[in-house]
């Protein structure tokens, strides 16, 4: 006897179609976009205006699991598959190379079921340090005001919407016309932090880091070795905790960590090589008294912090030792913000590969930047020791942040003594003897004095990987307004100190990079200066009529197509009534014409504490959410039982999907095809960045399971659940469980698939047989009577029980109901469908007479 189940789907073998007509075909076609602000719409409005993802390969797999189309999206995203016929069914997949490139929070995931002729199958990707979920977030920037600081209130790190525009409300009619702009507020005051320039923002825990800087005139709060922390999970935020890296062994080994010295007090003020006037080095409580701050001046930019910046994706700090220059990681990932620093490492810059040479100087490292998983560091050639402007150099090198002893490769090392629209080129760095015979000589009381020194102080990539280089003129922060000169004993000969960076784009090209004025990096105003004597990508010049007025500091918020950078006198060239004032702020930039399509003063000259024309600001920074957390992705029905999503095979909807993070839990009903999805910033705020959990379906009480188990797992020989590449098999184990490990900010993980297959039927089919009569001789007739009975629960589709008639009878009939329901030649019985319980068995009655 045997049994067979027939499912309800059936296969043929060995038939023909003959088609009397051709197949029709058609395309299959959509974009794959970088999407800032992880809306899963592709934007090109005023506020974001997304870029498409070039490179990205995308594949047809028809039902069978053929591949049978191949395309690679272009320059604007766009693709399409060609080949297919009209309306079948086909799994697209979408791969890509850039590790830093992750799927999107919304819109189309990687792995899409789609029917041929189908457009707009769009995939949506993004880099999670580029999000933001507004073009309007709120800005930092370091603020600089005259004397010690000690006890100040005034505000020393400070914040405003990206939006502000226009005179703040602090201009009034007295000082030209009344602002109408909003105030920054005040994150942290003079008194707390001191001087500061380089400012980090640790997203996901809603942090602003701080770090010490030397600028003449403005007093330190608690040494060069301090770094500050700003909670600002509210807004205004403030100041939580501080700490000290002077001294600190690092946990890599080396020398501690050092970040020199100023000598501002009365005490330092008679060691050897001082004057051993107080009045020479200390700084007054006054912030409109002028003072001298003589050590000051020769070590601004040498010593104590430069740029300060959060790795993506990490826990790690990064900052510039000016000092030894050197680059420090700190571990501030510690929830308790008390307990920071956590781990401190240093990297002296010289001891690694790839560091270049400096001609006739020492090399000043600066600027620090992250993009797209590599770091990368600013430094300039100062020409200190040859005074000749040819070796003024500015170099940009890439690091490998996880790897840094695979050392530096340079990206860009071009000179400094270019023509420029002040007619005043950069020089080296000043020393003291030119100091005395030269810049001394230039002034007269309350003159204003201009001598560039330039240090590459920010580094910033847009959307297309073009690059561009903020340089800080080093003189704004050696000099004051209307502020003494470094001269001992003090003196009644007051300077103001005229601010002259620069602002260069370098356009991205297969090579490498070339800065504007090339050939393929075009400028947008034909002056005739810049790097190439073929004239400049940006309007940079200032309210007052004075060209290259950049102050060292910019931010780029992805999508808008603008950078924002610190400037001074950023109002437009000749608006009545402000053309002389003396403010300093932020100027919006257009990417596309290099024009200012935005300007907000922050700072006016009616008050004596700030720098006038100079540099009254340090780093700016965007306050940016951080980018939410998404994982997910389908439950489907696996209709051939091979744990792969096939083409045809469709989507299980009202399904309840569990996800479990520690103790806390979060569930999700599949739509759409059998979606499901878990947010880190809707469904599951719980879920965070390296937790882990797992996803759960039980078929217990749900009714769209009935009939229906776990598919086999990993059949794909991926077992990882990379969010890239384990995309298309089940994942579940036999419980219906996966587990997994959730990715950093903005690694969203959409590979999360179980599959269901038609549940395997145990049925338990009985058959007895008697016979009447038990003895017989030849001619007699007999009677085989079979019953069989299903005593399982389910019912049994298909039962054959064979049972062949012996040689020494001859078959006369049977009692089947149809002639076909026994077969005398096989001895097959068609039982056919077969209930459960003895109420339901059958019988069969098989007469034969003996031979």
């Amino acid at each position: 006897m045997k049994t067979r189940k027939i499912p309800y789907y059936a296969r043929y073998a060995g038939v023909g179609l003959l088609l009397s007509a051709a197949v029709v075909q058609a395309d299959i076609s959509g974009k794959v976009f970088r999407d800032f602000n992880a809306n899963g719409t592709f934007d090109t409005g005023a506020s974001f205006n997304e870029v498409g993802a070039a490179g990205v390969t995308v594949k047809a797999f028809d039902i069978t699991g053929a591949e049978t189309a191949v395309a690679t999206s272009g320059a604007d995203g766009a693709y399409t598959l060609t080949g297919l016929t009209a309306g079948n069914d086909y799994r697209v997949e979408f791969s890509w190379a850039e590790s830093w490139l992750k799927p999107g929070v919304a819109g189309g995931t990687s792995v899409q079921f789609v029917k041929d002729a189908a457009t707009g199958i769009n995939v949506a990707l993004q880099a999670p340090d580029e999000y933001s979920s507004s073009a309007d977030p709120r800005m930092a920037i370091s603020t600089y005001r005259n004397g010690s600081g000690v006890g100040s209130t005034d505000g020393a790190i400070q914040s405003f919407q990206r939006s502000s525009s226009g005179l703040n409300s602090q201009f009034t009619a007295s000082d030209g016309n009344q602002g109408t702009g909003p105030q920054p507020d005040d994150e942290a005051t003079l008194g707390e932090v001191g001087s500061t320039w380089g400012i980090a923002w640790q997203a996901d825990k809603k942090r602003i880091y701080a770090a010490s800087f030397l600028k003449r005139h403005v007093g330190l709060a608690k040494g060069l070795g301090s770094v500050y922390v700003v909670d600002a999970s509210t807004q205004p935020g403030s100041l939580v905790k501080d700490f000290n890296l002077q001294g600190i062994t690092p946990a890599n080994g080396g020398a501690a960590i050092d970040l020199g010295n100023v000598c501002r007090d009365s005490t330092c003020a008679s060691e050897a090589g001082r004057t051993g006037i107080a009045a020479d080095y200390e700084l007054p409580a006054s912030k409109t008294s002028p003072n001298v701050d003589m050590d000051a001046f020769y070590k601004v930019g040498k010593v104590g912090f430069g740029d300060i910046d959060m790795q993506p994706n990490s826990d790690w700090l990064w900052l510039v030792n000016a000092n030894q220059q050197a680059l420090i990681s700190v571990n501030v990932g510690i929830s308790d913000v008390a307990a920071l620093p956590g781990e401190v490492k240093q990297y002296p810059i010289a001891s690694l590969p790839g560091v270049p040479v400096c001609e006739g100087g020492a090399l000043r490292p600066w600027a620090l930047g992250f993009s797209h998983g590599k770091g990368y560091l600013g430094v300039t050639c100062d020409a200190f020791d040859s005074r000749q402007a040819t070796d003024l150099k500015a170099i940009v090198l890439s690091f490998e942040p996880n790897n840094i002893s695979t050392g530096f490769t340079t990206l860009l090392n071009f000179p400094l003594a270019y023509s420029r629209d002040t007619g005043k080129p950069f020089q080296p760095w000043l020393n003291e003897t030119e100091v005395t015979t030269g810049y001394l000589s230039q002034s007269s009381t309350q003159g204003q004095v201009d001598i560039p020194q330039p240090l590459l102080s920010d580094i910033e990539f847009d959307d297309n990987g073009n690059l561009y280089l903020n340089i800080v003129d080093i003189f704004t922060h050696q000099t004051g307004s209307n502020n003494f000169k470094p001269i001992s004993g003090g003196s009644a000969e007051l300077i103001n100190g005229i601010a002259n960076g620069d602002f260069l784009k370098a356009c991205k090209v297969p090579a490498g990079f070339v800065l504007e004025g090339h050939a393929d990096c075009p400028a947008n105003f034909a002056n005739g200066v810049g790097p190439h004597a073929n004239g400049e990508f940006f309007e940079d010049s200032a309210g007052d009529g004075r060209q290259e007025s950049a102050s060292g500091a910019m931010a780029v918020l992805h999508g808008t197509g603008q950078i924002d950078a610190i400037l001074m006198d950023p109002h437009p060239t000749g608006q009545v009534g402000q053309r002389w004032w003396t403010t300093q702020g932020v100027n919006s930039y257009n990417l596309s014409d290099g024009k200012i399509s935005n300007w907000y003063s922050i700072h006016h000259a009616g008050d004596a504490s700030l720098f006038g024309k100079g540099t009254g600001f340090g780093d700016i920074e965007l306050l940016t959410d951080p980018a939410p957390i998404e994982v997910g992705n389908r439950v489907w029905n696996d209709t051939d039982a091979d744990g792969i999503q096939d083409a045809d095979e469709a989507g299980i909807d009202g399904v309840d999907v569990i996800l479990t993070c520690g103790t806390d839990t979060a569930t999700a009903t599949t739509a759409n095809g059998g979606q499901f999805l878990f947010s880190s910033a809707t469904n599951a705020t719980f879920m965070g960045g390296g937790e882990s959990c797992k996803v759960t379906v039980s078929s217990a009480g749900q009714t769209e399971l009935d009939g229906l188990s776990v598919t086999q797992q990993n059949a794909d020989n991926a077992s990882d659940n990379n969010p890239v590449t384990d995309v298309r098999d089940s994942d579940a184990n036999t419980d219906g469980e996966i587990s997994f490990t959730v990715g950093g900010v903005g690694e969203n993980n959409h590979a999360l698939d179980i599959g269901y297959k038609a549940a395997s039927v145990k049925t338990d089919i009985k058959l007895t047989k008697n016979v009447n009569p038990v003895m017989a001789k030849r001619g007699d007739t007999v009677v085989y009577t079979l019953t069989v009975i299903n005593e399982s629960d389910v019912a049994a589709t298909g039962v054959i029980v064979t049972d062949k008639l012996p040689d020494g009878v001859v078959f006369v009939s049977h009692n089947g109901a149809t002639a076909g329901v026994y077969n005398a030649g096989t001895g097959e019985w068609d039982v056919g469908e077969l209930l459960p319980g003895v109420a339901n068995a059958k019988t069969l009655n098989i007469t034969v007479t003996v031979k």
